[in-house]
């Protein structure tokens, strides 16, 4: 399942323990029992590190005095918070995030000066004239900044109005231009977090579909890890396109969000000592669309511990509890057939989890990287 591309990116980011060389070694060359996925083993310390893996997902949740429910709001939220953390600051133009050093216009269209060098009451408010409903030119104010700070709520009638007269801005103003900065600071990571929150959430809906994103995450994510043979998806010619214009302007910020995933899950597993996992994913097919990897499987003879090449998508969704699996096996009710491909996956392959990235906690979810790889083969239970 490692092909030499993603074994060289992994051995680059990752300490030497998750590759796992001698096992890979001992099933190198074709023809071998264990060519393939030398990893696709059921049980033992796999089963050992699916259950860790749940304990210490769990954890992370105990660890908020709330409702489980907001627990796990709280959970998604961390996880948008450490993505865009981790990818820094280095989108903020596409983000159309203004920079504090930009001059600031004020409603007049006038330039002023940049946000990080406002440091006086003169700096912060631009001095302008209106006609009054007297026709009189009278004098009136415009706050560069935010008008529902608290520390100038107390000067404007309404926490909306933007103009304000001059005898009303005569009282304290220090601390005004560090109150703003302080501010877009906080409307900045906001930006950052929701559009990490866009593509989590969208994972959440579909990993494939026709869903342009996602689509495109799979595409950058199958040439990030060197992956050469997937599981075939049918793109129509103008979702293709549209997949193509998203790329071309978003491929650097993608690239980026998903080593963000992968370095924050990585990290995850060593913390908690975990090296391996066994994962199971359910499948059901409606009549006539079974693959062809699937196809002699439903012959009527007992398939449980068959052993089977499975073309994956390059991200591919999986889970560490058997019941989730058995459920998704029966997501077409009543159509067969149904079965569940189980196996033990280093921790290097784990691509996310619920804890770090693409993943649902109800669900027990760890998103693999996927491609072409030995699995064990079992019957749905329901």
């Amino acid at each position: 399942m490692t092909s030499p591309q993603l074994t060289a990116i992994l051995e680059k980011s990752l300490p030497p323990f998750s590759m796992g060389k001698k096992k890979v070694a001992k099933g190198d060359k074709a023809g071998h029992a264990f060519h393939g996925n030398q990893y696709q083993q059921v049980g033992g310390e796999g089963v050992e590190g699916a259950k860790k893996l749940e304990g210490a997902i769990s954890d992370v949740l105990r660890n908020n005095n709330v409702p489980y429910d907001v627990q796990r709001q709280f959970l998604k939220a961390d996880v948008c918070k450490n993505i865009a953390d981790r990818m820094g600051t280095q989108f903020d133009g596409q983000l159309g995030i203004t920079p504090l050093d930009k001059p600031i216009m004020n409603v007049y269209g006038e330039r002023v000066k940049p946000l990080d060098q406002c440091f006086t009451h003169n700096d912060l408010w631009s001095e302008g004239q209106y006609l009054d409903e007297n026709q009189e030119v009278q004098t009136r104010w415009t706050y560069l900044g935010d008008a529902n700070d608290p520390k100038v709520k107390e000067y404007l009638a309404d926490g909306n109005q933007q103009y304000i007269d001059d005898h009303l801005t005569r009282g304290d103003t220090a601390g005004f231009a560090e109150a703003r900065m302080a501010d877009k600071e906080t409307d900045d990571q906001s930006i950052r977090r929701e559009k990490v929150s866009e593509l989590i959430h969208q994972w959440a809906i579909t990993a494939n579909d026709n869903r342009v994103q996602s689509l495109a995450i799979q595409e950058v994510a199958k040439e990030m890890f060197g992956i050469k043979t997937t599981a075939d998806w049918d793109v129509p010619q103008d979702t293709q396109k549209e997949i193509d214009d998203y790329r071309s302007k978003n491929d650097e910020y993608l690239k980026s969000f998903l080593k963000a995933q992968y370095d924050l899950t990585q990290e995850f597993l060593q913390k908690n000592n975990i090296t391996s996992v066994q994962v199971e994913r359910g499948f059901s097919f409606r009549d006539g669309e079974i693959p062809d990897w699937a196809k002699n499987l439903f012959d009527g003879k007992d398939v449980a511990g068959k052993q089977i090449d499975v073309p994956l998508r390059p991200l591919s969704s999986f889970t560490t509890s058997p019941e989730v699996a058995d459920r998704f096996a029966d997501w077409i009710p009543g159509l067969a057939p149904k079965l569940v491909i189980q196996g033990t996956v280093p921790a290097n392959q784990i691509f996310s989890l619920s804890s770090t990235g693409f993943g649902c906690f109800p669900e027990n979810e760890a998103v693999v990287v996927g491609g072409s790889g030995t699995w064990t083969v079992r019957k749905a239970t329901k």
